[in-house]
């Protein structure tokens, strides 16, 4: 279980939406400022998911309120990396400060362990 932020109200954590992310999620995603210097490398990233290359996990809140990331590059340039088949890279992994240490982190990693071995990783 997982405690709301606003109200301390319990709610168990799969009922949390994890999904990939949207261009529309882009702004979103520098934090309310906090990560405003990674926009391009947001963008690119962003484009990079469209063939492929990356995944970009998002944790939301019923009411769709973003509190948490996760990037994995499935494929890059440095094999020992990502090489597309036996190895990815999880990065920029992050749970909102207000959320932390709610067991929102490991449901998130177990969610792409999971979908790594359903893509054969």
């Amino acid at each position: 279980m997982a405690l709301n932020q606003h109200t301390d109200t319990p709610f168990p954590l799969t009922s949390l939406i994890i999904r990939q992310a949207r261009k529309s999620d882009l702004p979103e995603l520098e934090w309310d400022g906090e990560y405003w210097k990674f926009r391009r490398m947001f963008a690119e990233l962003y484009r990079n998911s469209l063939f492929g290359q990356t995944l970009l996990w998002l944790v939301l809140t019923p009411d769709n309120a973003l509190i948490g990331q996760a990037f994995v590059m499935l494929r890059s340039g440095e094999p020992d990396a990502a090489d597309g088949s036996t190895r990815a890279y999880v990065f920029s992994f992050r749970v909102k400060e207000g959320w932390r240490n709610r067991g929102i982190g490991s449901h998130l990693m177990q969610f792409i362990e999971d979908d790594l071995r359903k893509r054969g990783f």
